[in-house]
């Protein structure tokens, strides 16, 4: 919620977004990233977990007093070759779900993503995906 704080000599991992290589650093001064940077310019993947169990946590008890599981959107903030932040949370929903991979869908305009239009439909009126 208040961004984040890195400082001077912390190590960081800084991902080649054409290659996927992985470089670690230490930095050479201090640097704060407000809320709106995170996902951005910089990704924290602890937060994003931990965002996606206080989700369920809504969910499961929206589905024990209601019946169901409630449709839910995620907005991931990109969906780029090897950083894809909605691939990231694709894969902590299933993990944190554990409810099968027709339960959890990516839909978005990326090319990698096949038959989108066919997606939202099924979301919008089948019972799968739910998120």
């Amino acid at each position: 919620m208040h961004g984040v704080f890195l400082k001077e000599g912390e190590q960081v991992g800084k991902l080649d977004t054409l290659s996927g290589q992985l470089k670690i650093e230490g930095l050479e001064d201090e640097r704060q990233f407000d809320a709106s940077q995170v996902e951005r310019k910089i990704t924290v993947p602890d937060t994003n977990h931990k965002i996606v169990l206080e989700l369920k946590k809504y969910c499961v008890a929206f589905e024990e007093e209601n019946g169901r599981f409630p449709k839910t959107l995620i907005f991931a903030s990109n969906d780029i070759n090897n950083i894809s932040h909605a691939d990231v949370l694709v894969n902590y929903c299933k993990e944190t779900f554990n409810r099968g991979d027709d339960f959890v869908a990516k839909i978005t305009g990326n090319p990698n993503v096949d038959r989108p239009l066919e997606k939202i439909r099924k979301f919008r009126n089948r019972p799968e995906p739910r998120v």
